[in-house]
């Protein structure tokens, strides 16, 4: 599996957001960890953490927006960022794509991101 960590070989811009968000695995429903995202795109979300979950690992999350329907959605891990980006440094977060949007959320997610300014 290949990380891809350059921003040429994303399939989205991203937009910088600070978004409250609630995460789980997909195994603990109910037990959600708060946290903020600091970006967005169509096709994925960063979120901002100490207690990243493994890469690979299905995640729920749900994401309140003042005056709009609450956004749940599904994703996988796909890279954790470290500080200075060395393993064994505090982990600053981790990269979710998202996975099985149906066309609902996904409508959902671009108002977001054209409510945001793109």
């Amino acid at each position: 599996m290949s990380h891809e960590q350059g921003s040429n070989k994303r399939k989205f811009i991203r937009v910088p957001v600070a978004l409250s968000i609630q995460f789980s695995r997909l195994e603990d429903f109910g037990e959600f960890v708060e946290a903020n995202a600091t970006d967005l795109s169509q096709g994925g979300i960063f979120i901002k953490t100490d207690r990243p979950r493994p890469v690979g690992t299905q995640v729920q999350m749900q994401i309140s927006i003042p005056g709009k329907p609450t956004v749940h959605l599904r994703g996988m891990v796909r890279h954790i960022r470290y500080s200075q980006q060395i393993p064994g440094n505090p982990p600053l977060g981790m990269g979710i794509e998202f996975k099985n949007l149906d066309k609902e959320t996904q409508e959902l997610i671009l108002q977001l991101l054209k409510m945001l300014g793109r």
